[in-house]
Parts: structure tokens; C-alpha cells; sequence
């Protein structure tokens, strides 16, 4: 059999000896009823049914047929028109619109009787579906329940001589449905329920929900004659469920499962498992990429403060600890998944680099904190701390070298005022001790005179400076030096004399009694300079200001006394290195 059709067809359904086509032409429905043989040939056009003006714009229906002898006979009377002829079928269509029509059709007669549509529901919702609930008395429909896209279920039936609605409520949206003995079976795309429709105690119609164990579910329909129901999923899995059949008690202490059908669940699972993993750390990645191209956006984001620890005695002389804090001050977060913190120490040529994977999720206030070992063999040079967060990219293959984001979050320098460690009589280093011992019983009094000659050298270089900040309090001078080291201090200072270690080397500050001159002694000069210097930052000492300097002739003449007694002894000549600047230092300004 073969038709051929000129408009866009809409819907379809099928009933005894013959079809129903819903049909769109010009912006317009028509209902068109075919007659056909046993084996559905020849078929015959019997009419067509416009629907009306108010239809125009669907875009999609449903149809249900129904024989007007299974209907309720009060309700197909309201129904129905004319009852003086004789109906075979009812069709009922529904509009996406939240129309619903019935159409009687007759195919029996040879002259066809055309009757015009009836609207019998109206709403502003999409229509899903249409079903019929039979009277358990008489088994006959007595009502058509128009099932909602949005859930509910609108029961019509006959009440005293007209039409009466009742609804009720499935668990959720109506995405698919189909018609049961005893209800509906309904998909909202994920779940997939049973709504059986029974009476109340007072006749009303009332539905018990019960969700089947399927998901994603997108299309089903029932078996003909039959409780089973075909559904298929969007994993394009068919399924088909048994809705009358219940498991004896021994079958269900009897049944097992195939080891084979575990086996193969458990594989399906690990392989699921590891593609979730696999896109999760891919989102990760893209997140990662996203975040490194506003790299210029988020430099130096981070606040960064450093404390520093010296090894414990026995240690590697000129190892140090390095306590990173960073502080996230911007509304990007960085998780530990991806992002890890790599600290690099520089300085004089040297380099060590550290990273470490974050152990938290880093958001706005959230601190991080790692240490960091480093050699530091002169620690009053500058130290370069900078901090990035990076990121793997891509993995490295025989192809391509691996990727990385990186992002710059924070950069300091550190001085020697982080290196300020407190003073201790078990600190001192006993090894020039031991080898004075050694020395001793050796060279006897060649030594005691090598001593007194160094005795009478003074080794300590001292620096004065006038401070330009009034200072009532020396604790409070203390406080300000030893600030970058002030977790090493148990306490402050309160005399107007600090001593420190720095290294190995032995630093002593000593104010004067109105607390504006401050005198620095140290045996390294090269130290010392650089102490000066942070100390005229930390104390805010002018050091750019220019001070004319006027020599006594006197100094002149120490130089040419000097110069005159180069063949002196060594000995000799360091005395009058100390003569020469105990003279000049008198004539320096403070």
C-alpha cells in the first residue's frame, strides 16, 4: 500500500479497520480518517475535519482512539453531538497549544457520517498525553485524563448531566507516557514511574507513584495485550519491564547472578570511573588555561612575608630555613588539583628552587605556607624570594615538551635584618678556643706573644650615625631593628646595648644616652656596610644627604709618617692602621 501525501503530517494512530492522520496545510489542521481492509489494504479516504481558527501554530500533537462502546454512556452522550448515529471510534487529539479535541468518526457505513470537532479541555500547557481510567463496576471508561507536560493529570467524566474535571499529581514533568491496565507509565528524561490510578473511599480517581529502576529513559510504549512495557534509553539500551510480574519468595532466595554479568559490570564500571577522573582533571586543565591568561592581571596577587631559621649546632655552617607565608588577597581561587607553589631563593649566583603541591583550595584570606632549606654562604647579601604557581598542562610525549601555566603571585627581597639571630654564651663558636688550646701546648711563649699582639689589635670596625627620628624609649629602637627577625627574640631589649649574631660574625649596638647616636661594631667591614645600610632604612636615616668634611693637618702628618715606616714590622704597621683611624674618626662629624 502506498499514499502519498501533500501535507506535513503531524500524528498517527491506528483502530479497528482503519487510521487517523493529523495533517498541516497552509497554517492549518485537518483531521483525515482512512478505511482499510484486514491487512490494513486497500486504504480509503473517508473526510476531512478542519480543527479550528484557534489551533493555527501547533507544531505538534497526540492522538488516542477510543470505541464508543467501551465508553461510560453518560459520558459519551456530553461527548458526542448527535447520538442519533451510530459513532465507532472517538478520536481524541491533543495540542501542544494545551488544546484537546475529540472527533467521532464512523467507518462502518457506506455513506460516511462527518461530524464537526469538540473541545473539551483547554489550558495554557503543553499536553503530553491522553488515558482513560475504567470503572471498576462496570469496566468501562468512565474517564479521560488528559496527562500535562508540566505533571499533572486532568480527569474528565460525567457528573449530573455534565462534564466535571478532577486532577491529580505524577512525581514530576511528563517528557513520555504511555497507558497501563492500571495507569500510567511516565519519563521526565531521567526517572522512570509507575502511576497507578485508583479510588478513593468517596469515588474519586487518586494515583500511588512508584519509580522504576531505569534512567534516562526517552521513549516508551506497552506491549499489546500485555503488561510489558518497551523503553528505550539515551545510551540507545532497550529495555523491558514487566509491570504485573511479582517473584515468589523462593525464586528470589534461588536467584543469583551470572559471576560473567558482575565481572562485565565491574570492568563498565572501572571504565567509568577512569573517564570521569579523566574528564574532571581535562576541566581542571581548561580551568588552569583560562586562569593563565590573565596572568598580567594577577602579578603579585599574593602577600608574602619570610622568617628565617638558623640550623641547629652541628649543622652545615651557613644553612638556613626559610618559612614562606603567602596570603591570597584577590577572588581567584586556585585548586590543589592543579596549581602547585614553587619558591625559588637567589642570590650571589645561587639558586634554589622548591615546589610543592597545595594541600587546599586557595581562596580569597586563605594562607599558604611551605620552608624551604638554602645555603646562604654570606647572608648579608640580598636575597631574591619570588613565589609562582603552576600549573602542568599537557603531559610530556616524544612529540611535545610539556606545557605549563605559570603565574607570578609575589616577590621579596630579603636584607641582613632577617638574619639578626640573639645572643647566647652557647653560641659562640669554641673551635678558635680549641685551637688556642692546640696552639699553646705547642709554641709555649711564641704564642703568649702572638696573643698579646693580637690583643692589642683592636679587630672591632665601628660606625656612628646620628639617628634623625626622635627616639624617647631604646626598646622601642630594638624593636624596629630585630623586626624582621623579632620570632627569634624571646624577648626585647631594653638596656641601650643589642648584640646579635649574624652567620658567625658578632654584632654589638650601643646608643648613647639621648638615644640619638647609634654606634655599630663589627669585624667584617663588608658586613658592616651592609648593616649600615638596612639599618638606615629601618630606622629612616637621610642617606643621601652631603656633609662637608674638613681634615686636621694632623692627619696629614700621620700619612707621612706612615708612608716613612713601611719597612716597619707588621705588627707595628697594624698599630698605626688603628692610630691613623681613631685620628680621623675624631674629626668625622656623628
Amino acid at each position: 500500500m502506498h499514499i502519498r501525501m501533500h501535507q506535513e503530517v503531524l500524528a498517527m494512530c491506528t483502530f479497528l479497520m482503519g487510521f487517523v492522520l493529523v495533517k498541516k496545510k497552509h497554517e492549518k489542521l485537518f483531521i483525515d480518517v482512512y478505511k482499510c481492509g484486514s491487512r490494513m489494504i486497500p486504504a480509503e479516504k473517508r473526510y476531512s475535519v478542519q480543527l479550528p481558527q484557534s489551533s493555527y501554530g501547533v507544531i505538534s500533537c497526540t492522538l488516542t482512539s477510543v470505541r464508543c462502546s467501551d465508553l461510560d454512556p453518560v459520558l459519551a452522550s456530553l461527548l458526542l453531538e448527535d447520538l442519533a448515529l451510530v459513532w465507532s471510534q472517538i478520536i481524541f487529539v491533543g495540542l501542544d497549544c494545551g488544546q484537546v479535541y475529540c472527533v467521532p468518526v464512523v467507518t462502518e457505513s457506506r455513506s460516511a457520517s462527518v461530524a464537526g470537532s469538540k473541545i473539551v479541555y483547554s489550558t495554557t500547557q503543553s499536553i503530553a498525553g491522553i488515558v482513560f481510567l475504567r470503572d471498576p463496576v462496570t469496566c468501562l471508561y468512565s474517564h479521560v485524563g488528559v496527562v500535562l507536560c508540566s505533571g499533572p493529570v486532568v480527569y474528565i467524566t460525567a457528573n449530573q448531566q455534565k462534564l466535571s474535571y478532577h486532577m491529580v499529581y505524577l512525581p514530576g514533568s511528563v517528557e513520555g507516557c504511555c497507558t497501563v491496565k492500571d495507569g500510567i507509565v511516565a519519563t521526565d528524561g531521567l526517572d522512570l514511574w509507575h502511576s497507578k490510578l485508583t479510588w478513593s473511599s468517596e469515588g474519586q480517581p487518586v494515583v500511588e507513584n512508584r519509580v522504576l529502576g531505569i534512567k534516562g529513559v526517552c521513549a516508551l510504549d506497552v506491549v499489546p495485550h500485555s503488561d510489558a512495557i518497551l523503553a528505550v534509553t539515551l545510551h540507545l539500551t532497550l529495555y523491558c519491564i514487566q509491570l504485573g510480574t511479582k517473584m515468589s519468595s523462593s525464586q528470589q532466595k534461588n536467584f543469583t547472578i551470572p559471576p560473567s554479568i558482575m565481572a562485565d559490570m565491574d570492568r563498565k564500571m572501572q571504565c567509568l570511573t577512569r573517564l570521569k577522573q579523566e574528564m574532571a582533571m581535562e576541566e581542571k586543565m581548561l580551568e588552569a588555561i583560562s586562569i593563565s591568561k590573565r596572568e598580567k592581571l594577577l602579578q603579585n596577587t599574593f602577600t608574602l612575608s619570610v622568617q628565617v631559621y638558623d640550623t641547629p649546632k652541628g649543622s652545615d655552617v651557613g644553612k638556613y630555613g626559610f618559612e614562606i607565608h603567602l596570603k591570597n588577597n584577590e577572588d581567584q581561587d586556585y585548586c590543589p588539583e592543579t596549581w602547585s607553589l614553587c619558591v625559588s631563593i637567589t642570590t650571589n649566583g645561587m639558586s634554589v628552587n622548591q615546589t610543592s603541591k597545595l594541600e587546599q583550595r586557595v581562596r580569597k584570606g586563605v594562607s599558604v605556607k611551605t620552608f624551604i632549606m638554602a645555603n646562604i654562604p654570606e647572608p648579608f647579601c640580598p636575597i631574591h624570594v619570588s613565589c609562582r604557581l603552576i600549573a602542568k598542562i599537557s603531559e610530556e610525549s616524544e612529540t611535545k615538551a610539556t606545557l605549563w601555566a605559570v603565574i607570578p603571585v609575589a616577590v621579596t627581597t630579603l636584607d641582613v635584618s632577617y638574619f639578626f639571630f640573639p645572643f647566647s654564651q652557647f653560641t659562640k663558636n669554641s673551635l678558635s678556643e680549641d685551637l688556642l688550646k692546640i696552639a699553646h701546648s705547642h709554641m709555649g711563649e711564641n704564642m703568649k706573644r702572638l696573643e698579646s699582639q693580637q690583643n692589642a689589635e683592636t679587630s672591632q670596625h665601628t660606625y656612628e650615625f646620628r639617628l634623625l627620628k626622635e627616639w624617647t624609649d631604646p626598646s622601642d629602637i630594638w624593636a624596629a631593628i630585630i623586626k624582621n627577625s623579632r620570632h627569634l627574640f624571646s624577648e626585647v631589649v631594653t638596656g641601650r646595648e643589642l648584640q646579635l649574631y649574624v652567620g658567625w660574625h658578632f654584632i654589638k649596638l650601643l646608643l648613647n644616652v639621648d638615644c640619638n647616636v647609634l654606634q655599630l661594631r663589627c669585624e667584617d667591614i663588608n658586613l658592616l656596610h651592609h648593616i649600615k645600610c638596612s639599618l638606615v632604612q629601618i630606622l629612616k636615616e637621610d642617606g643621601t644627604s652631603r656633609r662637608p668634611v674638613l681634615i686636621s693637618r694632623t692627619i696629614l702628618s700621620l700619612a707621612q709618617k706612615l708612608k716613612a715606616d713601611v719597612q716597619l714590622e707588621g705588627r707595628n704597621l697594624n698599630l698605626l692602621r688603628e692610630e691613623w683611624r681613631d685620628a680621623v674618626a675624631r674629626h668625622l662629624p656623628l
